[in-house]
């Protein structure tokens, strides 16, 4: 373990260096739709932030931000459902009735923990930085009180960087801590002597600045189970101190720092690309210049500036509002508007473009769909509703879905319940699960809606075999239909323990073609003792055809 802070502040600065050419996207995006976010002030990182609204005349751009963040976080992580369950890959073994209660038990504290945590809260911050900047970020951490808390940070507050498979595994950032928090954290003995003077004269709402780093522990030593030995480790220094010391050096068992990404154009960039802010952000310049001009052209509307025919000499023509121009004429003297009807003309048609761009970005960020999810008057919108309703927006929408999972909600779920586990809060499991990998499966309404957009291909398929099959019903031969109701069910969310396992399915129809059989048997024993008892009483003395049968040579 290496106590100088220099190899340390040089990975920091390298990953912090990879950064810049990011930054002025991130800029523009932040002036122009969400002033609020975003981070871009290197020297006072979370302190004095200035919230830049100069450049944004039209909300709009930002109220869709919030919309497509509200939707996310109801279609996704809605604190009202349960939007994921606990089960395992043997699915066999996940219909086992023991193994499924155990599950919902986990599934149900893991809801708890959630619920009582401010996880929610940073659920929504990520949805908003992601659909904005392309990038999310959040930590998930052990809490005394409540098993876990979360963090959650804006884009330029942190700096990422991705190992060889490009997910990302090192994040540094700036901390702005007070005197008394720095020697609180770190204790008096480890601070620069710039600190202790702070302290010693009771400067202690002085601002320090503090670097962390937590990156892969390549050094550690599996063998032993202290802090310095984990998975990742973390370093914290004070960044430009006259000492080359750490404040501190620990480690986390698993990367506490969940980043989900829109898009990646390679596994070598550690942030997204291709939001809704992104792709919108040339029309959010565009609307913004348009409402300059409209207040411009509203000001001289209402207060337009005069022609004055006179035999005053005129000068620069003056078109700010209620300027006055003199001009020569041989005319009668008058005054009268500098404009004609065609300006207004043009005010109505600058109107409607400013209409036409805050629609075409209301749609780079799915605002029709999500305010059907956040419709008050709709508490019941079923998951069959959405996918009808909004079929190719969910198409476009499934890889940041499938992102979502795979970078964000997945690993936050594996944290909280390795904490869980760590500290007594998971019952243990049946002997049959020991050593069973689990997995988890989304089951909130934008998930269901993204399976059952599948669904139409098969119930048309289905539909046009039966169809065929009413004219030759052996073209039915070629469908599963075991596999059909399956995969129909796993796409509508059906509950796997209300479908019969294969086996089940063998041993059922094996028992129903015995009974037929059985019944057959019967049926054709009825007939053989019908058919000999009316034999029997037939008469074989009169003049019949069954006589003239049995008398004929060769006859019975």
């Amino acid at each position: 373990m290496d106590m100088s802070r220099t190899p340390y502040q040089r990975r920091f600065d390298d990953i912090k260096n990879k950064y810049t050419i990011w930054k002025p996207v991130f800029r523009d995006i932040s002036e122009l739709i969400l002033p609020e976010g975003g981070f871009f002030d290197d020297d006072n990182p979370n302190q004095n932030i200035e919230i830049n609204y100069k450049k944004m005349l039209d909300g709009r751009p930002a109220n869709y931000a919030t919309i497509f963040a509200s939707g996310m976080q109801s279609g996704m992580t809605s604190k009202a459902s349960q939007w994921f369950e606990v089960t395992t890959i043997d699915d066999d073994l996940a219909k086992w009735k023991p193994a499924r209660e155990w599950f919902e038990k986990v599934r149900n504290i893991l809801m708890g923990i959630f619920e009582a945590s401010n996880i929610y809260r940073d659920f929504y911050n990520v949805y908003l930085e992601n659909g904005v900047f392309g990038t999310g970020c959040m930590a998930v951490y052990y809490d005394y009180e409540n098993i876990i808390r979360s963090e959650s940070h804006t884009i330029g507050e942190y700096f990422a960087d991705v190992n060889q498979y490009g997910k990302v595994d090192t994040i540094c950032r700036y901390i702005n801590m007070t005197v008394a928090n720095v020697i609180a954290s770190f204790g008096l003995n480890n601070v620069s002597n710039a600190v202790k003077k702070l302290y010693d004269d009771n400067n202690l709402s002085e601002y320090i600045k503090v670097c962390q780093l937590v990156e892969p522990n390549d050094g550690r030593q599996p063998f032993k189970k202290d802090s310095a030995n984990m998975n990742f480790r973390s370093v914290y220094w004070e960044d430009g101190s006259d000492l080359d010391k750490i404040l501190r050096y620990s480690g986390y068992n698993r990367f506490p720092y969940m980043v989900p990404r829109w898009k990646t154009r390679t596994t070598a960039e550690a942030y997204g690309r291709g939001s809704p802010g992104w792709r919108s952000l040339g029309d959010s310049k565009t609307l913004q210049e348009f409402n300059k001009y409209q207040l411009h052209g509203i000001a001289r509307a209402a207060d337009p500036p005069l022609q004055i025919i006179g035999d005053i000499s005129g000068g620069v023509l003056n078109s700010l509002p209620g300027a006055a121009n003199f001009i020569r004429s041989n005319d009668r003297a008058g005054i009268s508007s500098l404009y004609d009807n065609n300006f207004l003309q043009g005010l109505q048609n600058l109107d409607n473009a400013i209409l036409a761009k805050q629609q075409k970005i209301a749609e780079f960020f799915f605002v029709d769909l999500f305010k059907m999810l956040n419709s008050i008057d709709r508490p019941q919108m079923t998951a069959r509703e959405v996918a009808e309703r909004h079929e190719e927006k969910l198409m476009v929408l499934g890889p940041i879905l499938d992102s979502e999972e795979e970078e964000h909600l997945d690993p936050c779920i594996e944290m909280a319940y390795e904490i869980a586990l760590e500290n007594n809060a998971i019952p243990p499991p049946p002997k049959e699960l020991e050593g069973q990998e689990l997995k988890i499966e989304f089951t909130s309404i934008l998930a269901q809606a993204q399976k059952m957009v599948g669904t139409a291909n098969i119930e048309q398929f289905v539909a046009f075999a039966g169809g065929l099959a009413a004219a030759n019903q052996e073209v039915l031969d070629g469908i599963d239909f075991d596999e059909t109701l399956s995969e129909y069910g796993d796409k509508v969310n059906f509950p796997a323990n209300c479908l019969r396992s294969k086996e089940q399915i063998a041993e059922l129809r094996q028992a129903r073609n015995q009974a037929i059989q059985q019944q057959q048997q019967m049926e054709q024993a009825a007939a053989m003792v019908q058919g000999a008892k009316v034999l029997s009483e037939t008469d074989t003395g009169g003049n019949n055809a069954l006589t003239a049968l049995l008398n004929a040579p060769g006859g019975m």
